[in-house]
């Protein structure tokens, strides 16, 4: 008998890492709306610490964060790794992109999503936050 390869239909951890691509593909490309019909509507992204950038947010909160982006233009995302598991896709990431006041920005991440019913329902974020608060209150 001739195996076949696993579709992404039937391999849930590759199909959720597709979608974790298409989330980033969507934010470089600058389509917000696509990026955020991947989030669930009970969405909770967590970012731990204690300083303005952390917190546990809604839909709605990251709704009202895109409107307020202090780049000029977009965030290129470029992924690092992915590592899929279940209902769980693990992304190291590098953000880059130009502030509105000219300056560079870069930075690193990790990201863990949860996946149901191909929409993210809780992202933790980790990211070099003494430097995204620094590079943010500036602008």
């Amino acid at each position: 008998m001739k195996s076949q390869e696993p579709s992404v239909t039937r391999n849930v951890p590759a199909g959720n890492k597709l979608l974790v691509v298409a989330y980033f593909e969507a934010l470089t490309n600058g389509n917000s709306d696509a990026a955020l019909k991947l989030l669930a509507e009970d969405l909770e992204w967590f970012v731990p610490g204690t300083n303005a950038l952390a917190g546990t947010f809604t839909k709605a909160d990251l709704e009202g964060f895109v409107a307020q982006a202090a780049f000029d233009g977009t965030i290129d995302f470029e992924i690092r790794n992915l590592t899929g598991e279940a209902d769980r896709v693990a992304a190291e990431v590098i953000g880059r992109g130009r502030l509105v006041d000219g300056r560079n920005y870069e930075n690193y991440y990790h990201f863990l999503f949860h996946i149901r019913d191909g929409r993210f329902v809780r992202v933790a974020e980790y990211l070099d936050s003494f430097y995204a608060v620094n590079i943010f209150t500036k602008v």
